[in-house]
């Protein structure tokens, strides 16, 4: 349907005008294993997205075969459009933002995928890296589609050191020495 809710609608509601009349199950999977809520958050269709979820109880968190969720591949399909497609790239913010409104989906924002071994929140921290920080917004659901967003700065992290071991001082062969 391409994003067009009326007819989303239709075809879930049984309301459409071909003679069958047949509806669509919302959290069943095609061959690829995508469901619908799959195909709005990859599309970035924000409307049918929360059409599906609010409405139909669609699942927003229901993995594919290869164990993405709508959130990662909205964060994924945001990133694939960073080089210059900025009207896609904000319809993903959206959608991005929508999804993790939901409690269950802000879960998966820390879990890892098969194929990449990120999750959904490294990639959108690369993607910030590559534009700019209105998609960590977007994980944080406070993404605004008219406000201007900056470079990203990574936030600064106190140095790590292994447990059970002193701070070491001095240079590497003074420090290696004393050990």
């Amino acid at each position: 349907a391409k994003g067009d809710l009326p007819k989303v609608k239709a075809f879930v509601e049984g309301t459409d005008s071909k003679p069958s009349n047949w509806r669509i199950a919302v959290n069943t999977p095609d061959e690829d294993g995508l469901a619908a809520v799959h195909w709005a958050a990859m599309r970035g269709h924000r409307d049918v997205l929360a059409y599906l979820v609010d409405k139909q109880n669609a699942d927003p968190t229901k993995l594919d075969k290869d164990s993405w969720s709508p959130l990662m591949w909205a964060i994924f399909m945001a990133e694939q459009a960073a080089k210059g497609e900025t009207g896609k790239r904000k319809s993903q913010y959206d959608v991005v933002n929508f999804l993790v409104k939901h409690l269950a989906v802000q879960e998966q924002l820390h879990t890892h995928d098969r194929l990449l071994s990120k999750t959904p929140h490294e990639l959108a921290t690369e993607l910030a890296r590559c534009t700019d920080e209105a998609i960590m917004a977007a994980t944080k659901g406070t993404w605004e589609q008219n406000k201007q967003y900056g470079l990203y700065k990574e936030e600064e992290r106190a140095p790590t050191r292994d447990k059970g071991r002193p701070p070491t001082t001095g240079t590497p062969s003074t420090t290696a020495r004393a050990r």
